[in-house]
Protein backbone atom coordinates (compact mmCIF):
# COMPACT_ATOMS: atom_id res chain seq x y z
CA UNK A 1 0.00 0.00 0.00
CA UNK A 2 1.35 3.12 -0.86
CA UNK A 3 1.20 7.02 0.32
CA UNK A 4 -1.74 8.05 -1.75
CA UNK A 5 -3.42 4.97 -0.76
CA UNK A 6 -3.00 5.31 2.73
CA UNK A 7 -4.41 9.42 2.96
CA UNK A 8 -7.13 7.99 0.93
CA UNK A 9 -8.12 5.83 3.61
CA UNK A 10 -7.38 8.01 6.43
CA UNK A 11 -9.43 10.65 4.47
CA UNK A 12 -12.35 8.31 4.28
CA UNK A 13 -12.46 7.03 7.71
CA UNK A 14 -11.79 10.18 9.10
CA UNK A 15 -15.23 11.49 7.22
CA UNK A 16 -16.66 8.35 7.85
CA UNK A 17 -16.46 8.79 11.62
CA UNK A 18 -18.01 12.32 11.70
CA UNK A 19 -20.79 11.49 9.58
CA UNK A 20 -21.71 8.53 11.82
CA UNK A 21 -21.16 10.98 15.04
CA UNK A 22 -23.15 13.55 13.15
CA UNK A 23 -25.68 11.16 11.99
CA UNK A 24 -26.17 10.02 15.37
CA UNK A 25 -26.57 13.16 16.77
CA UNK A 26 -29.44 14.49 13.82
CA UNK A 27 -31.68 11.13 13.80
CA UNK A 28 -31.59 10.37 18.08
CA UNK A 29 -29.57 12.69 19.83
CA UNK A 30 -31.16 16.04 18.68
CA UNK A 31 -34.95 14.76 18.87
CA UNK A 32 -35.09 13.22 22.19
CA UNK A 33 -33.79 16.35 23.48
CA UNK A 34 -37.72 17.65 23.01
CA UNK A 35 -39.40 14.68 25.27
CA UNK A 36 -37.67 15.34 27.96
CA UNK A 37 -37.74 18.54 30.24
CA UNK A 38 -36.63 21.38 28.47
CA UNK A 39 -33.76 22.54 31.13
CA UNK A 40 -32.42 19.13 31.25
CA UNK A 41 -32.33 19.05 27.54
CA UNK A 42 -30.59 22.52 26.83
CA UNK A 43 -27.87 21.27 29.57
CA UNK A 44 -27.65 17.94 27.66
CA UNK A 45 -27.12 19.57 24.93
CA UNK A 46 -24.01 22.10 26.07
CA UNK A 47 -22.44 19.24 27.53
CA UNK A 48 -22.67 16.70 24.14
CA UNK A 49 -21.78 20.18 22.45
CA UNK A 50 -18.27 20.66 24.53
CA UNK A 51 -17.77 16.97 24.13
CA UNK A 52 -18.26 16.84 20.29
CA UNK A 53 -16.15 19.90 19.50
CA UNK A 54 -13.21 18.09 20.17
CA UNK A 55 -13.02 15.67 18.14
CA UNK A 56 -15.60 16.44 14.87
CA UNK A 57 -13.74 19.15 14.14
CA UNK A 58 -10.64 17.17 14.11
CA UNK A 59 -11.98 14.31 12.18
CA UNK A 60 -13.29 17.24 9.75
CA UNK A 61 -9.80 18.35 9.37
CA UNK A 62 -7.76 15.78 8.52
CA UNK A 63 -10.02 13.84 6.53
CA UNK A 64 -9.90 17.34 4.31
CA UNK A 65 -6.15 17.40 4.90
CA UNK A 66 -6.09 13.93 3.55
CA UNK A 67 -7.80 14.14 0.54
CA UNK A 68 -6.23 16.94 -0.30
CA UNK A 69 -3.02 16.25 -0.40
CA UNK A 70 -3.31 14.05 -3.77
CA UNK A 71 -6.09 16.14 -5.36
CA UNK A 72 -4.62 16.12 -8.56
CA UNK A 73 -4.71 12.29 -8.47
CA UNK A 74 -8.63 12.29 -8.68
CA UNK A 75 -11.36 15.05 -9.12
CA UNK A 76 -13.57 12.74 -6.76
CA UNK A 77 -10.79 13.09 -3.78
CA UNK A 78 -10.74 17.35 -4.97
CA UNK A 79 -14.69 17.45 -4.22
CA UNK A 80 -14.83 14.95 -1.31
CA UNK A 81 -12.06 16.93 0.25
CA UNK A 82 -13.37 20.15 -0.06
CA UNK A 83 -17.30 18.95 0.88
CA UNK A 84 -15.92 17.09 3.65
CA UNK A 85 -14.16 20.78 4.98
CA UNK A 86 -16.63 23.15 3.92
CA UNK A 87 -18.84 21.85 7.49
CA UNK A 88 -15.67 23.86 9.20
CA UNK A 89 -16.42 27.73 8.05
CA UNK A 90 -20.05 26.19 7.89
CA UNK A 91 -19.80 25.64 11.85
CA UNK A 92 -18.37 29.00 12.23
CA UNK A 93 -20.43 31.20 10.08
CA UNK A 94 -23.69 29.40 10.09
CA UNK A 95 -24.14 27.37 12.89
CA UNK A 96 -21.88 29.02 15.79
CA UNK A 97 -24.00 32.01 16.47
CA UNK A 98 -26.87 29.63 17.77
CA UNK A 99 -23.99 27.92 19.50
CA UNK A 100 -22.90 31.08 21.41
CA UNK A 101 -26.61 31.84 22.44
CA UNK A 102 -27.19 28.36 23.64
CA UNK A 103 -23.95 28.31 25.89
CA UNK A 104 -23.89 31.78 26.79
CA UNK A 105 -23.89 32.23 30.92
CA UNK A 106 -24.79 35.96 30.60
CA UNK A 107 -28.05 35.88 28.79
CA UNK A 108 -30.55 33.95 30.58
CA UNK A 109 -32.91 32.59 27.92
CA UNK A 110 -36.66 31.86 28.89
CA UNK A 111 -38.29 28.71 27.73
CA UNK A 112 -39.52 29.97 24.46
CA UNK A 113 -35.72 31.04 23.01
CA UNK A 114 -34.49 27.62 24.34
CA UNK A 115 -36.37 25.66 21.84
CA UNK A 116 -36.24 27.81 18.94
CA UNK A 117 -32.74 28.10 19.70
CA UNK A 118 -32.39 23.97 19.86
CA UNK A 119 -34.94 23.72 17.01
CA UNK A 120 -32.93 26.14 14.43
CA UNK A 121 -29.37 24.11 15.99
CA UNK A 122 -30.93 20.47 15.09
CA UNK A 123 -31.64 21.99 11.37
CA UNK A 124 -28.47 23.49 11.34
CA UNK A 125 -26.77 20.69 12.05
CA UNK A 126 -28.91 18.99 9.34
CA UNK A 127 -26.23 20.92 7.02
CA UNK A 128 -23.53 19.19 8.16
CA UNK A 129 -25.16 15.74 8.52
CA UNK A 130 -25.98 15.59 4.83
CA UNK A 131 -22.56 17.68 3.81
CA UNK A 132 -21.15 15.25 5.70
CA UNK A 133 -22.41 11.94 4.23
CA UNK A 134 -22.24 13.02 0.91
CA UNK A 135 -18.46 13.47 1.30
CA UNK A 136 -18.03 10.64 2.69
CA UNK A 137 -19.32 8.46 -0.46
CA UNK A 138 -17.44 10.76 -2.27
CA UNK A 139 -14.26 9.74 -0.68
CA UNK A 140 -15.35 6.20 -0.28
CA UNK A 141 -15.79 6.55 -4.32
CA UNK A 142 -12.67 7.96 -4.70
CA UNK A 143 -11.18 4.13 -3.37
CA UNK A 144 -12.49 1.80 -5.56
CA UNK A 145 -12.39 4.64 -8.84
CA UNK A 146 -8.96 3.88 -9.58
Amino acid sequence: MDRQQKLQILSVVSAGLFAGAALHVSVTEHPIRFNIPLDVAHEQWKQSYLMAAKFQSVFALVSSAAALYYYKQSKLLLYGGLLIFSVVPFTFLGIMPTNLKLLSKEQLLNDEQKVKLLRRWGNLHWVRTVASIVAFGILARSLVNK
